[in-house]
């Protein structure tokens, strides 16, 4: 199943390396990629672009993730919000974290491979039966 080019994806990460890396992943399987470094540039490109998933990492100087997952979710309920963190033990993935409490629809430890997030993004993009 491969991405539809009509699909927007924004990384919000102020690691400019594990972005670039994220970008050229993304854009291989066929998604329009944007990319911001801090939380206040995120919620701006996100206006912006009306991306239709964020990638957003937790940990970032200035705002928080978390409140960025705030504002974010207040403007679209329908986007997809997968927070990544090197901080999340793989055991406690996605249960009871703030980020899923502030509206991420999953947490995923970093690092992880690349696979295993375009699986998760062609689940999430899934079309309704």
């Amino acid at each position: 199943m491969g991405a539809k080019m009509d699909e927007k994806v924004l990384i919000i990460d102020d690691d400019p390396a594990f972005g670039r890396a994220l970008s050229s992943l993304l854009r291989a399987k066929g998604y329009t990629v944007f990319a911001a470094m801090t939380g206040p540039e995120g919620v701006s490109e996100f206006q912006r672009t009306g991306s239709r998933v964020v990638l957003i990492d937790l940990i970032m100087p200035g705002t928080s993730g978390v409140e960025v997952i705030q504002q974010i979710r207040e403007m679209s309920s329908n986007v997809v919000i997968i927070a990544m963190s090197g901080a999340i033990p793989l055991e406690r993935r996605g249960a009871g974290r703030p980020a899923v409490r502030a509206g991420a629809d999953i947490c995923l430890p970093k690092p992880f491979e690349g696979n295993e997030l375009i699986n998760l993004l062609e689940t999430f993009l899934k079309p309704p039966p």
